[in-house]
This record gives C-alpha cells, sequence and structure tokens, in this order.
C-alpha cells in the first residue's frame, strides 16, 4: 500500500468524523434510553465474559486505568498511558518500538489484548505499544502476577486488557496538543446511539520531529558512561584505537536526538446492536499505518564464549575496529532502523449476551500487518545491521542493505460462556482457538544501495521464512461468594501446534525441520494450568485479606522454533517454559473508604525460561528465574474541601528482589545471578487538586503533579578479559550501577464553559534522563493543547 494513498485514505476518515460530529442530530427517545441503559452505558467487551472484574483480578495485583485518568495525564497512546504503573517500565526497544517490563519480566510473558482479542506479536512478541491510540479506550486492566484460566496459557505473569468505549448518548471530541520538537497529537472522536443502534468512530494523527536528551547528559558525562559500561581497557584498548562509528555518534549527538522522527496515523470504527435487552451483536475493527525512523544503542561489550569448542572467542567480540562485516559485533551497537511503511488492519465481530442466569461472549476476529524495514549500523546509512540471507557468510562486498518485509496474518474466535447457578455461585468456561501465519520477505532497496542483492535475486522481493502455527485452549473457572468470602478455580488446556515451516539457505528456499510433537493430547506442545484464589473481608468496609496463585506454561514462539532448523540442531533441550505466580497481601479502608492502605506480597518463578542466544544459534531454557518482592500503596481522597476543592493523591512503592539462577556456559544468558535493567526500587506518586470556582466560564481547574523514580537498576560488564583456552565462568562478569532517574511533571488543566479544555504541560520537571544513558530519552520538554467536547 503507498505511503501516500494511506494518508490521504486516513485524511479522508478523519474529515468524515468531524463532519459527523458537527451534524449529527442531538435528537434521543428518552423513554428508549432509559429501557436500553443497561445497554449503552459505557461498555466493555471483558475476556471473562463479566462486566465487573472477577476474584482472580481482584484477588492478585490490578490496576485500572479509566478514561479521565488517561485525560487528565494527557496519554496519547497505550505506552504513554501505562507510565506510572506499579512494577512497570516503558521502555524504547532496540528496534525503536515501546515496549513493557513487568517486574523485571519482558513483554512475551504479558497478555496484550484489546476487547479480549489477542494483540501480541505473531512472531517474536515485539508488538509496538504506541501505535495503540487512547481515544477509544473506556479503561484498561493492569494484571500483575496471577491472571485467570479463562485467558489459556497467555499472561505468564500478568496481562493488560484494554477495554474500548460504547457511547449512551451523543458523544464529539476534537483534541489537539503540541509541544516541543514538533511533537503533536491530534485525535477525534464521535459516537452515538440510534435506537437498538450505537457507532463509535475514531482517529489520531501523531507527528514527531524526534526530541533533545536531558542537558545535564554532556559530552563529559556520556565519556564517563562509556568507560564504565563498556569496560575496553580490559582488552589493552584505548579511547582512541575504537574506531566504532557508534563511538563518536552517541558522544556528540548532544542537541536533537538523531534519526528519531515517525509520523502515525489511526482510525477506528465500532458498531452496535442490541436487537432484545439482553443480546448484543456488533464488529470493532482498527487500521494504522505510520513511517518511522528510530536510534537506540546496545551495550555489546562481553567476550564470546563458544561452548562447542570451550574457547573465548576474543577476536570476534567485542570489536574495535569499523570493517562493516563484523558490524554486530562492535563494542556499542547503534540500532538505526528506517521504517518506510508498516501498517496493520483488524476486524473482530462478536456476541454479547447478558440474562440473570447467563453470560456469553463470543468475539472471532481478523489480524493482517505488514512492517517493511532498513536496517543500519549507524545514523548516516553507510553499514547494514546484517547480511541479507541469501548469503551464507559474511563478505565486505556483499554488505548490501536491504528492505525486511514481514508479513503476519492471525484469525480465530474466543467463546466464555458464564452460567449463574445460584446467587452464590457460577461457573465460567472458556474455548479458544487461532491460526497464525508469518512471512518474512527481503528485497533490494535499489541498483545504486544494494547492487549485489539486485544481481542476485532480482527487483522483486523473495522469501526468506514462512511459518505457520494454530493455538487452542479450553478453561474452566468457577466463583463462589458468600457474605464476604470469594474463592475461585480454575484449570485451563492449552496447546500449541507447529504447522509449517519455510526457510531460505541461501539461494534455495525450502521446507525447514519442525520439531517433533511431545504433546499429552494433540499438538507440538500442550499442557494443563491451574488457577486459584481467595479474598475474605474479615471486617466488612476496614479490612481486607486476599491471596491468589496461578501456573501458565509458554510455548515457543515462532522465531524461537525457527532457529532449530535441522534435525542436528533439535537436541529435545527447548522446553516450554512454567510460570509459578503467587499473591498474598491486605488492605485497609479509612475514613468511609477515603484512605486506603494495601501491601502484597509477590512471587513471580519461571522454570525453564527460554531465553535468546544470537542469530545464528538455537534458543535455550535457563534453570530458573525467580522475582519476588512487595508492593504497597496509599490512596487518599477527599471532595468539596473548604467547600471549592477535591484531593487526590496517590503514593506506590514497588521493591523488586530478582534472581537468576542457571549454571550454563553461555555468556549472553549467564553472566551471573542478577537480572539486568530490573530496578530494585520503584516510587511513583500522584497528586492532583481540582478546584470547583462556580464560574460559569472558567468552571473547573485542575492541577496534576506526578512522578516516578528508580533505583538500583544494574547491567553487567567485563571484569577482566578471559584467556582463549579458559574454562566458562561468571568471574569474568560484574555489575554495574545504572543511573536513578527522577521523573516529575506538571500539569495545568483550565476548563472553558462546558466545553472546552485548555491545559500546558511540563514533563520531566528535572531535566533527568533514563536509567540507561545509551538511550536516555527526551530531556525536559513542554506541550500545550486545546480540546472540546461536547455530550
Amino acid at each position: 500500500m503507498p505511503a501516500m494513498i494511506c494518508k490521504k485514505s486516513v485524511i479522508a476518515v478523519l474529515v468524515v468524523l468531524l463532519t459527523f460530529s458537527v451534524f449529527a442530530e442531538d435528537k434521543k427517545d428518552e423513554d428508549k434510553k432509559d429501557d436500553r441503559k443497561d445497554v449503552f452505558k459505557a461498555g466493555e467487551i471483558v475476556v471473562t465474559g463479566k462486566r465487573k472484574k472477577g476474584t482472580i483480578e481482584r484477588a492478585s495485583t490490578s490496576t485500572v486505568i479509566t478514561d479521565e485518568d488517561i485525560e487528565r495525564k494527557g496519554a496519547a497512546t497505550l505506552d504513554e498511558a501505562l507510565e506510572g504503573i506499579p512494577g512497570v517500565q516503558v521502555y524504547t526497544h532496540t528496534k525503536g518500538h515501546k515496549r513493557i517490563r513487568m517486574r523485571g519480566f519482558d513483554q512475551e510473558k504479558v497478555f496484550i489484548m484489546v476487547d479480549g482479542v489477542p494483540f501480541n506479536d505473531i512472531y517474536a512478541t515485539d508488538v509496538d505499544l504506541s501505535i495503540i491510540p487512547v481515544s477509544s479506550i473506556a479503561k484498561i486492566v493492569v494484571n500483575r502476577g496471577v491472571s485467570s484460566a479463562l485467558y489459556g496459557t497467555d499472561g505468564a505473569i500478568g496481562s493488560v486488557n484494554v477495554i474500548t468505549k460504547k457511547p449512551d448518548k451523543l458523544t464529539a471530541k476534537v483534541k489537539a496538543q503540541v509541544g516541543s520538537w514538533n511533537n503533536a497529537n491530534y485525535a477525534l472522536s464521535h459516537g452515538m446511539p440510534l435506537g437498538d443502534l450505537y457507532y463509535w468512530l475514531t482517529g489520531s494523527v501523531q507527528t514527531s520531529n524526534g526530541f533533545k536528551p536531558s542537558g545535564k547528559l554532556d559530552y563529559n558525562l556520556r565519556k564517563q558512561w562509556y568507560n564504565k559500561l563498556l569496560r575496553y581497557d580490559r582488552y589493552g584498548v584505548t579511547f582512541d584505537d575504537i574506531l566504532n562509528p557508534s563511538k563518536d555518534q552517541y558522544l556528540e549527538d548532544d542537541g536533537k536526538w538523531d534519526h528519531q522522527e515517525f509520523n502515525k496515523y489511526n482510525a477506528g470504527l465500532k458498531l452496535g446492536w442490541a436487537p432484545i435487552k439482553t443480546v448484543e451483536v456488533g464488529v470493532s475493527s482498527s487500521f494504522h499505518y505510520h513511517e518511522m525512523k528510530s536510534n537506540t544503542y546496545q551495550n555489546n561489550c562481553f567476550s564470546d564464549y563458544d561452548a562447542a569448542q570451550e574457547i573465548w572467542k576474543n577476536d570476534r567480540r567485542p570489536a574495535f575496529h569499523d570493517d562493516p562485516a563484523y558490524a554486530k559485533d562492535w563494542i556499542l551497537r547503534n540500532r538505526s532502523f528506517v521504517y518506510p511503511e508498516v501498517w496493520s488492519v483488524k476486524v473482530s465481530p462478536y456476541v454479547l449476551v447478558s440474562t440473570e442466569k447467563f453470560d456469553m461472549s463470543f468475539s472471532t476476529w481478523y489480524y493482517h500487518a505488514l512492517q517493511v524495514q532498513e536496517g543500519y549500523a549507524d545514523n548516516e546509512h553507510l553499514y547494514a545491521k546484517d547480511i541479507s540471507a541469501i548469503y551464507g557468510s559474511r563478505s565486505t562486498a556483499d554488505l548490501d542493505p536491504f528492505l525486511d518485509i514481514k508479513t503476519q496474518q492471525s484469525y480465530g474466535f474466543r467463546l466464555l460462556p458464564s452460567f449463574k447457578l445460584s446467587k452464590k455461585y457460577k461457573v465460567n468456561l472458556m474455548a479458544h482457538w487461532r491460526d497464525e501465519y508469518f512471512k518474512a520477505q527481503e528485497q533490494a532497496i535499489s541498483a545504486e544501495k544494494s547492487p549485489n542483492i539486485l544481481e542476485k535475486m532480482g527487483k522483486d522481493p523473495f522469501d526468506v521464512r514462512d511459518l505457520r502455527a494454530q493455538y487452542v485452549s479450553l478453561a474452566i473457572e468457577d466463583e463462589l461468594k458468600i457474605g464476604s468470602f470469594r474463592s475461585t478455580l480454575g484449570v485451563s488446556w492449552d496447546a500449541q501446534s507447529f504447522e509449517r515451516f519455510f526457510q531460505r539457505d541461501e539461494m534455495d528456499f525450502e521446507e525447514a525441520y519442525i520439531p517433533k510433537d511431545k504433546s499429552r493430547v494433540w499438538g507440538t506442545r500442550d499442557s494443563f494450568n491451574p488457577v486459584v484464589s481467595t479474598m475474605f473481608d474479615p471486617v466488612k468496609n476496614k479490612f481486607r485479606l486476599r491471596t491468589a496463585f496461578s501456573k501458565k506454561t509458554r510455548f515457543p514462539n515462532l522465531n524461537e522454533y525457527s532457529k532449530i532448523a535441522s534435525l542436528d540442531m533439535d537436541t529435545g533441550s527447548l522446553k516450554p517454559e512454567n510460570s509459578y505466580n503467587l499473591n498474598s497481601g491486605f488492605e485497609l479502608f479509612f475514613f468511609d473508604r477515603n484512605v486506603r492502605f494495601r501491601s502484597d506480597y509477590f512471587l513471580s518463578m519461571i522454570k525453564d525460561r527460554i531465553a535468546k542466544v544470537n542469530k545464528e544459534e538455537a534458543p535455550m531454557n535457563v534453570e530458573k528465574t525467580v522475582v519476588q518482592g512487595l508492593e504497597s500503596s496509599l490512596k487518599i481522597e477527599f471532595e468539596n474541601i473548604f467547600g471549592f476543592m477535591d484531593l487526590h493523591t496517590d503514593v506506590m512503592y514497588t521493591f523488586l528482589h530478582s534472581r537468576n539462577y542457571d549454571d550454563s556456559p553461555e555468556e549472553q544468558v549467564n553472566k551471573g545471578k542478577y537480572i539486568e535493567f530490573s530496578p530494585e526500587h520503584q516510587l511513583i506518586f500522584n497528586f492532583r487538586l481540582d478546584f470547583n470556582t462556580g464560574n460559569k466560564m472558567f468552571p473547573e481547574t485542575e492541577f496534576l503533579f506526578w512522578g516516578e523514580a528508580t533505583f538500583g537498576e544494574l547491567v553487567y560488564v567485563m571484569k577482566e578479559a578471559p584467556e582463549n583456552d579458559a574454562p566458562f565462568s561468571t568471574d569474568y562478569f560484574e555489575t554495574a550501577t545504572l543511573h536513578n532517574p527522577v521523573m516529575l511533571n506538571l500539569k495545568l488543566t483550565q476548563q472553558v464553559w462546558d466545553y472546552f479544555k485548555v491545559w500546558f504541560v511540563v514533563k520531566n520537571l528535572l531535566d533527568d534522563y533514563n536509567s540507561d544513558p545509551f538511550n536516555p530519552g527526551p530531556g525536559r520538554s513542554f506541550y500545550g493543547g486545546v480540546s472540546f467536547e461536547y455530550e
């Protein structure tokens, strides 16, 4: 799809939305509205088939982010909305995508869904959260640790469920925000009920010309971090001996962060029809398109151990030269990606049934995505990040850059019936099936940039990899409620069948090896996963106790399976990973629940954790990774103070004790017992004052001050360079403490009449930088915005 056509199409959709919002007729049948209020409220399609959080979610550690919370902080996309959640870190992946870590674990172990439909990347769980706009979101439920059996094998250590809006009256909203470095967000939404029907339309445009990192991170401080984290002196190398272009690009890029721009376009449509009071049918659809450049740096300072030959390959990595054939081995890798075209479309029909004794949610979907990428090892595009799949070995003459084209398709369904057997007892069932396809292709960029590839393969895309897998889940979960006591017991059976694998080996594209089936019932792999929880109020409205436990299995994804391309590589050692999650805590309520204190102990243990090694080698299982800790929060809310002011404040603290247990002779997964990029302490606070002036022109003023501080984040560095024939040992590595950032933000919002809001925001008030100084993020930034809303 050509970029210009996509842009024009999205702009046309936005114009149509705006026209609807201006000319939609404001006539309602009030009697009918009252009759249908259970249908046309701010709706949700919840994966559990219930309109309220289930016992599992309430007994574990969960946070609900409402559309009001999103609006107050001025978030434009899902990643921004998830900032400030205890135990969650939002970060920029080396490919430029926005991702999260949850309690020290990466996003691949988090189940991300929109209205119960999976949103995870099909191939390698590399979903970019910044492509999900917030204009259609009613709320986000972030569950950490234990998750429902009705999610099946998904959600090994947590879940993020995005629930979209349904209008209960005519609504039209237009919003614009602009800020430093031409960062801008424009969004509009419109919806209304029409008798038994409703519709909801959304559109957004985001643009960015990059950002400027903190002024504190000047040349001298960057060089200090460079020396502290790379340890090149351990190899007898001086600073001047390092010829990697990334050195100067990182140290001297003291203005706007180079190579960091994007244009993103989103449109969404949701239609619903309630022919009778107990039934609703509808369809939800979304479209996304963007062009982007990204620039991140990756520490690559470790000696490479070859377990097969039992030697340290110090002559290969880390590399201090500028030979483009070995750019992946440079001591500091620059990951400069260009995305000339990325788009995705999803269509999801659904049926909801709600009666006194029976509820049902049925959703099906079709998802199609295309990503075109150019990868470089420098901002000037002189060095390709990798070699084309048509070459079996590295050769400087053959290092043409190329277009890396990835196509993904998925379709499936999720059925969730729920039977209310009595006022105290309910049984929920789940049946889930999906079919997923992935195809990778490469293509010469042009005759000038890719002459060798063009000569060998021509100008058209050529296939590199083609994979397919199917997934099945069946689950049962009950809910018991006796007085203030609640309990849940559930189990799921989950299976994965790896169906197809074609891969290119230089000039040949042919069928590759598929690992042998090791399932009990069906598929390549399968498993049974139990869940249990209890919640009890010893003192009603004063004191609550809760505990929950779950076991989840994560099967190898398509990317991980694709590394086992032959029978020789299938040693039988790659096993599914199993996570065990425990959550136990209490909650206290004071002053008519206006003051709430909660504290939870949590434990997440993953046995046989699947770890990536490198592009040439198959992934491997890490014996055990254990994360435990404490999460505590204090929430204070008082309204109508002095007759004109509301006070809302939250203080949240998370302590993480993260440890890795493994004795594999592989430095990329076993440098020691600590987990990198996992903060030991996280402190979050929100402080908000709402002033109700009583003035018709300026009825309400809102002051919001919020922030986050993290401490104790570590990475590994070389303690000393090993001799080539020395045995493997983690004694060659030691930890280095990263920066301890304190990020403070301020927003002042003024309501004007009943329809307008204007605001001013200062983000990163202290002009600090991220814990990883090689990827510091934006420094102090300023934003201003205005919105019009009619409802």
